[in-house]
């Protein structure tokens, strides 16, 4: 995600079956502390144990985990100082402490400068009649205008959810 014309955030989902799942893992990187990656040093920045699904030559401005135990709800959340100039930034994530499900899919609401997270379990999703490995939540942006939060994925029809961001209001093609 772009921050600025020199900085960009990226993230990953840390930990997966059979490992358990750790949270999400976000770095702030400076475009100009980047340099191109060899296949050596590629190799040696990502041993398997590490469990990383992103590598870069460069140190991060900042990183910051985002554990998936969070509970549902508003979370104060100690971000880094780098981070704290950035607005919401919306994540979509698992999330460990969702109970009696198979699909724990949440949408992280990430506030580096209000210092809290909160975490919106997609109910609508997780409990509903879909095929996990076939359909899945892509992309959820915030309406400007509205406030809600609308989403789309693969093979599932565009939505707006409704004020509480657990449920869908509307769905469109």
């Amino acid at each position: 995600m772009p921050i600025s014309r020199s900085r960009i955030l990226i993230w990953y989902e840390a930990g997966e079956p059979p490992q358990p799942l750790v949270g999400i893992e976000i770095f702030l990187l400076d475009i100009a502390d980047l340099t191109p990656l060899e296949k050596t040093t590629a190799k040696a920045r990502m041993p398997k144990a590490q469990g990383s699904k992103v590598i870069f030559n460069g140190g991060p401005v900042a990183s910051v985990m985002v554990p998936a135990s969070l509970k549902a709800g508003l979370n104060r959340f100690d971000f880094p100082v780098p981070f704290r100039t950035l607005a919401e930034i919306l994540v979509l994530g698992n999330n460990a402490s969702i109970p009696g499900t198979s699909m724990k899919q949440s949408i992280y609401c990430l506030r580096p400068n209000d210092g809290d997270v909160e975490v919106l379990p997609q109910d609508w999703f997780n409990l509903g009649d879909f095929d996990f490995g076939y359909q899945w939540i892509t992309k959820v942006v915030r309406d400007p205008h509205s406030g809600r939060i609308c989403g789309t994925g693969i093979r599932l029809k565009s939505f707006i959810l409704d004020e509480s961001g657990r449920q869908v209001e509307q769905e469109f093609e």
